[in-house]
């Protein structure tokens, strides 16, 4: 364990262990061993890399995950990136990046939400949802304002490139590679490689040649 005083924050570097608590006196933390934090942390920043456990609630403004990073309570953090393999269980979060692999062990409320790599999920909530493709990925409940699937074109593969999902609800709606059993929204685009059990629109929905809708549903405006 070190501690420095960088610029305006006072930094504390964890390598190895188990912390039982994080001083208030600390703004930054910095972990880059294995290390089990038992109780509350509440910091301006935490960067990780190596291995994390965060078995009681994380409040941040910024979040950078490299390793492997477990947040076990209820979360709140502005800025979350992650490059590496993170897992929450339940949080509320501004702007979450993801280029690694993501999961969301309960629940999620996320502002805007940019992922390419592979997200698995029990339910998401945001405003904005950007999914790029590189994997099979699975979320139970998926609701947003805007939502948009697309795949990766790292290479020509695209059998595993899937998103799988119980239901999606939103208003503005685009998918690819995309498996459920319902879709709801008010635009609706279906774009190749979906299966679709039943699409719920509002507006107008579009379906691609390449793609499957089994059932078609107008809602009534309310």
């Amino acid at each position: 364990m070190a501690n420095e005083q960088n610029g305006r924050l006072l930094s504390l570097t964890l390598t190895n262990g188990t912390i039982d608590t994080i001083e208030k006196d600390y703004e930054k933390l910095k972990i880059r061993g294995s290390v089990k934090v038992l109780h509350d942390v509440q910091v301006k920043e935490i960067s990780t890399h190596g291995y994390s456990l965060f078995q009681s609630q994380v409040i941040s403004e910024i979040l950078k995950n490299t390793g492997k990073c477990i947040l076990n309570g209820d979360n709140k953090v502005e800025k979350l990136t992650n490059s590496g393999i993170l897992k929450i269980n339940k949080g509320e979060i501004k702007q979450l990046t993801s280029s690694g692999s993501l999961t969301i062990m309960d629940i999620i409320h996320v502002t805007q939400m940019n992922a390419i790599g592979v997200v698995q999920g029990k339910e998401i909530h945001s405003d904005s949802f950007y999914l790029k493709l590189a994997g099979t990925n699975k979320i139970d409940l998926l609701i947003a304002n805007d939502i948009c699937v697309e795949k990766t074109k790292m290479n020509l593969t695209t059998w595993n490139k899937k998103l799988i999902c119980q239901q999606i609800k939103g208003d503005t709606i685009r998918l690819s590679h995309t498996i459920a059993k319902t879709v709801e929204g008010n635009v609706v685009t279906i774009n190749k490689n979906c299966e679709i059990q039943k699409l719920y629109y509002k507006d107008h929905y579009t379906i691609s040649p390449l793609a499957t809708v089994h059932q078609i549903i107008r809602r009534e405006e309310s």
